[in-house]
């Protein structure tokens, strides 16, 4: 605990704020420590701490200046309600996994604890820590005009950081390998196409045809194209019975040579 000092004019002012400011950051909430650990915020806090004893109006809201000069004049300089409540569960973002995931937990908050537009700017920023706090200490003054704005560029700056998301074009994108088996495929296509929500059959059916080998098996492309089928099944069914065919055909071959190979030998006998 800090010690405060006494000078020939009484109390050392300096030391008395200092006591002060430590007070603050120790009792204030998880969110608003490192905001509190800024020099600027801290001689806000300590205005508003003493308008509040003196029944005067605070200078700034409570998030204080280091968030304020990020708003734009309208939502910096509006007040805000004395009794916001920020949920334990809201935790904080630091800027190294999903956004998504964070907002959906924010955006709750704010309905549930009825936040505006205006509250929302505020506390936001409250709850970001490390990397994120420092990019919205970067951010240019004046610049954020509503929630949906500032949602905006949190989600510009860390959209590398949200979970893929798989569309039907991703169907296009999942090619058949060189000397891949053909039911080694089908299973393989079938297994990436799970992870597409809502997925049309039309597009699976035409992302396997276009993913199919068109070198090994010119002849299943072509059937397929050209007798394009109603279902995704009724398109594996046509592989499967070509791979059939495809093997029947070879085990023929192999089984004439043989036997060619077996009348050779009895000739030279």
């Amino acid at each position: 605990m800090l010690s405060i000092g006494t000078g020939s004019g009484g109390v050392n002012k300096d030391a008395a704020n200092a006591w002060l400011t430590e007070l603050l950051v120790q009792a204030a909430p998880p969110a608003y420590k490192h905001s509190l650990s800024q020099p600027t915020v801290q001689g806000t806090a300590l205005e508003n701490l003493f308008a509040l004893i003196t029944g005067n109006k605070a200078k700034r809201p409570a998030e204080m200046s280091a968030t304020s000069q990020k708003l734009c004049e309208r939502i910096a300089s509006c007040t805000l309600p004395a009794n916001i409540v920020i949920p334990v569960t809201l935790g904080v973002y630091n800027g190294t996994t999903d956004p998504d995931d964070f907002l959906q937990i924010f955006e709750g908050a704010m309905k549930t604890q009825h936040w505006n537009d205006e509250v929302a700017c505020h506390l936001f920023p409250t709850v970001l820590q490390s990397a994120a706090r420092e990019w919205f200490a970067k951010l240019p003054p004046n610049g954020i005009t509503c929630f949906a704005d500032l949602r905006e560029k949190f989600h510009m700056q860390y959209q590398n950081l949200r979970r893929h998301t798989y569309t039907h074009l991703y169907t296009h994108e999942i090619p058949m390998y060189r000397g891949e088996k053909i039911e080694s495929f089908i299973t393989r296509y079938m297994l990436e196409c799970q992870k597409i929500p809502g997925l049309p059959e039309t597009e699976q059916i035409s992302g396997f045809i276009t993913c199919l080998d068109k070198d090994a098996h010119p002849s299943l492309v072509l059937e397929l194209r050209w007798n394009i089928s109603g279902t995704f099944t009724d398109a594996v069914t046509v592989a499967r019975q070509y791979q059939h065919s495809r093997r029947e055909r070879q085990a023929g071959y192999h089984r004439k040579k043989k036997e060619k190979e077996n009348d050779d030998e009895k000739k030279d006998f």
